[in-house]
Parts: C-alpha cells; sequence; structure tokens
C-alpha cells in the first residue's frame, strides 16, 4: 500500500504537470498559479527540495509573463537556493540564466550579466552545451545592449560554434541572427550579407517559411545598404512572395515599405510609390495604428524628395489625422511642420504661416524647447519670404534665446545669421553686423568652415557701399 508521502507527491506532480499546462498551452495564468502554489504546498510538507524548486521556477514563468517581475525574481531566487541544496547544478543553472534575462527585460543590463556569468559557469561545469551556446548568445545580445559590438561578436562567434557542434540545427539559427543584426549595426554590410545567408540556408532547410520570409528580408536589407538594390529587390520579392502564402498581412506592409525604398533608391521612383501605395491601402485595413502612421509618413518622404509637394500636403494630411487619432501631440507638430515647408516651396507662404504657428503652440504646451525654437525659425523664414522681416526678426530672436537655452549651437549659429539677414533687409545694417559677427564666431567654434565662409560673404556684401 503507498505511503501517505508517495500519494502526496503523485498529487502534487500532477499539479505541477497541470499549471504548466494551463501556463503553456491553455494560457491560463490565474489557474496555473493556484496549481502550481497548491503543488509548492504539497512538496514543502514532504520535504522535497527538487519538487519545490521546479513548483517555484514555473511560478516565476507565469508572473514574468504576467509582467509582474519582482515577484518572479524572488521566486527564482528561492527557486536556486532549493536546486543548490539538492545538489541539481542546471536545475540551479536555468535559475541564474532566467535572472539574467528578466533583469535585462528589466533594462539593467550590468545585473544580468552578472547572472548570465554564473549560469555560464555552472553549464561548463555540467558539460551542457546547449546551454552554454544559449547563454554565450544572450551574453552577446548584452553586450550589443551596451555598444560592446566586438565582444559580442566575439560571444556569437563562440555560440555558433558550439551550437553546430549539436544535433538540433536550430540551435544555430540564434548567433546567425545576431551576427548579421551587429555587423549590420556596425555598417560591415560585408559580413551582414555572409551571415544572413547562412541564416536563409539554415531556415530553408528546417522548412519554417514564416523564418525564411524574415530572412529574406533581412538579407535585401543587408544588400540595399551595400547599395546592390537588384539583388535586395530580389530577397524582398522573396519575402513578399511568402508572407502573402501564409496570409501575413501585417509583414507584407513592412516588406512592401522596405522594396518600395529599394526601387526608389535604385532609381525607379514610379515603381517605388506604386508599392508605398499599396502598402498604405493594406496597412488601412489592419488595426495597427503605428503601421498605418510609419506607411503614410514613408510615402509622404518620398514625394518630398520628388519634389512632387502637392502629394506631400494630401499624405501629409492623411498622417495628420492618424497621429491626432493616436493621441500623439508631439507628432502631429512634427507633422504640421512638414505641411508648413510643402506649402513654403509651393509659394504658399501664408497658409505656411498657419501651419508653423500651430505647430508651435503644441510645443509650447509640451514645453519642448527644441520644437518650439525650429518652429519660431522656420516661421521667421516663412515671414522672410512674405516680405515681412520685422516680423521675422522677432521670431529669429526668441529661436535664439531658446537654442542658447539648450545648449544647441548649431541653431543659435543659424538663427543669427538669418536674423543678420533680415536686419539687412531693413537697412538696420549695424544690428545686422553684430548678429553675423556673433554667428561667425559661433561657426569658427563649432569648426563649421563652410557656414563661416557663407557668413563672411554676407557680411562683405553688407559692408560694400551703395552706388
Amino acid at each position: 500500500m503507498p505511503s501517505d508521502d508517495s500519494i502526496q507527491k503523485a498529487e502534487a506532480d500532477r499539479l505541477l504537470s497541470q499549471g504548466f499546462t494551463e501556463f503553456f498551452f491553455t494560457r491560463q495564468y490565474q489557474a496555473a498559479i493556484q496549481a502550481l502554489q497548491q503543488a509548492r504546498i504539497l512538496y514543502q510538507e514532504i520535504g522535497d527540495r527538487q519538487g519545490e524548486a521546479d513548483a517555484l521556477r514555473r511560478m516565476s514563468e507565469v508572473y514574468s509573463r504576467l509582467g509582474q517581475h519582482q515577484e518572479s525574481i524572488e521566486f527564482l531566487h528561492q527557486a536556486a537556493r532549493f536546486y543548490r541544496e539538492v545538489g541539481n547544478r542546471d536545475g540551479e543553472a536555468k535559475c541564474l540564466e532566467w535572472l539574467g534575462m528578466t533583469y535585462r527585460d528589466l533594462d539593467q543590463p550590468q545585473t544580468s550579466k552578472d547572472f548570465l556569468e554564473q549560469a555560464l559557469i555552472l553549464y561548463r561545469e555540467t558539460n551542457n552545451r546547449a546551454e552554454e551556446a544559449n547563454v554565450l548568445n544572450s551574453l552577446g545580445v548584452i553586450d550589443d545592449m551596451l555598444g560592446e559590438h566586438m565582444r559580442a561578436i566575439e560571444l556569437y562567434q563562440q555560440a555558433l560554434q558550439i551550437s553546430r557542434t549539436e544535433s538540433d540545427p536550430r540551435e544555430a539559427l540564434a548567433p546567425l541572427k545576431n551576427l548579421g543584426s551587429v555587423y549590420y549595426a556596425i555598417g560591415d554590410y560585408e559580413q551582414a550579407v555572409n551571415y544572413r545567408l547562412q541564416q536563409l540556408a539554415l531556415v530553408q532547410q528546417l522548412g519554417d517559411w514564416r523564418k525564411e520570409a524574415e530572412s529574406y528580408a533581412q538579407l535585401g536589407a543587408a544588400y540595399c545598404a551595400q547599395e546592390q538594390y537588384p539583388q535586395g529587390i530580389e530577397c524582398y520579392l522573396q519575402g513578399l512572395e511568402m508572407y502573402r502564402e501564409i496570409a501575413d498581412r501585417h509583414s507584407e506592409v513592412q516588406i512592401l515599405n522596405y522594396l518600395g525604398y529599394a526601387y526608389y533608391n535604385s532609381g525607379q521612383p514610379e515603381q517605388g510609390i506604386d508599392l508605398l501605395q499599396q502598402a498604405v491601402k493594406i496597412a488601412a485595413t489592419l488595426d495597427n495604428q503605428e503601421q498605418k502612421i510609419y506607411s503614410v509618413n514613408n510615402l509622404a518622404k518620398v514625394y518630398s524628395t520628388l519634389g512632387q509637394h502637392e502629394r506631400v500636403i494630401e499624405a501629409d494630411q492623411q498622417l495628420l489625422n492618424l497621429v491626432q487619432a493616436a493621441g500623439n501631440r508631439l507628432g502631429e507638430a512634427e507633422v504640421l511642420n512638414d505641411i508648413a515647408v510643402a506649402h513654403n516651396r509651393l509659394d504658399q507662404h501664408q497658409a505656411a504661416v498657419g501651419y508653423h504657428l500651430r505647430a508651435m503652440e503644441i510645443y509650447q504646451e509640451l514645453q519642448h524647447r527644441y520644437g518650439e525654437a525650429r518652429s519660431r525659425y522656420a516661421l521667421g523664414s516663412t515671414y522672410v519670404r512674405l516680405g515681412q522681416p520685422q516680423e521675422a526678426i522677432s521670431l529669429y530672436q526668441q529661436a535664439v534665446e531658446l537654442y542658447r537655452a539648450i545648449g544647441d549651437r548649431r541653431g543659435e549659429m543659424e538663427a543669427l545669421s538669418y536674423g543678420g539677414l533680415a536686419y539687412s533687409a531693413l537697412g538696420e545694417r549695424q544690428s545686422a553686423k553684430v548678429c553675423l559677427e556673433q554667428a561667425r564666431h559661433l561657426a569658427q567654434e563649432l569648426g563649421n568652415s563652410e557656414a563661416e565662409a557663407s557668413i563672411v560673404e554676407a557680411f562683405n556684401r553688407m559692408s560694400e557701399p551703395h552706388e
């Protein structure tokens, strides 16, 4: 006849399995917590430290998924201690690894590294090569976050080397992907292409269409960064076809944006515009406000670089409605300024004044001094175009004060320069000289010889005697 302890252990094991199922498969998080807590109590009652550690570790996963990271951390510390007591070094290492990942998510990279390095030591002592590779890859991600890219590359390559000795080829995917990303980030696009080609070959071997489509998109970006647009476009087209096959409309919108820019940069602007318009059209049917904003903004930028300012205004008006609906006041101010710029380029300066004023009011409301300075400067330039230099001078002076307050010396230099020109237009040559001389000193301090030469030229023209 089974003992009471064995009966209690069997029930605890059942509850542990139930908690895992409710967490991992049915996503019933509160039910999972309840089952795991009951399992933990039963393990405690019979003195089963291993079982209690298992229950605590699973509870930490559930709390982490719920965003309750402090509770998750507490459970992991307890579980690690119990695993250490029973000599389960892999269990202890797993808790330390998860602590590292949790602190990474909390944006505490140094604490994250400390725990991951402890886990790495234990995995090496137990010769757990697969987990060693995982931790090396995670440490590489932390160094990447800290800007230690060469150290990250070294760690990713160690992880890749170990992963390729394992029986599961999927283990090599994360370090390959990360190597492609870090080389892309540091501008070594040739190496980025190299690793992304390997990544593509691996996902094709695994038969994972979604990851294959993602790999084509990433490889396309690396080719385009090298200005190898035909290869980049071919990769994007392959990815686009696959996303359409699996009906992933969100990813389809993303890759249409990439493809549109690739065609535009390769000297095929109309084809690029057509693809960006497709992205806007599909994004409008999706419940993703950020993707709608991203797509319309890209289309507006391309119209602007092509000098199609009427179409810029049309796209930016659509963008304005989207950022207003999203409650993004800063984004609203940026779009208002962009609309003003387009009107100025169409010589519709009075309309531009209205949009700049609306943008400036929002920046003031948000106490965004850089945005306010930029708006006052742009509004001053618009008044110059309207032949109203006195209004422009006041705005340039206000912009100078704001730029000076936030330490933007380049902005201060430019506002002083144009203020000087506005004074000159009014015939106030002494005030103009004061502004231009201050601007020249700033240009010298900034080492901007081009700006200094332009200011000196303006100063000399103003000093020439009038006939």
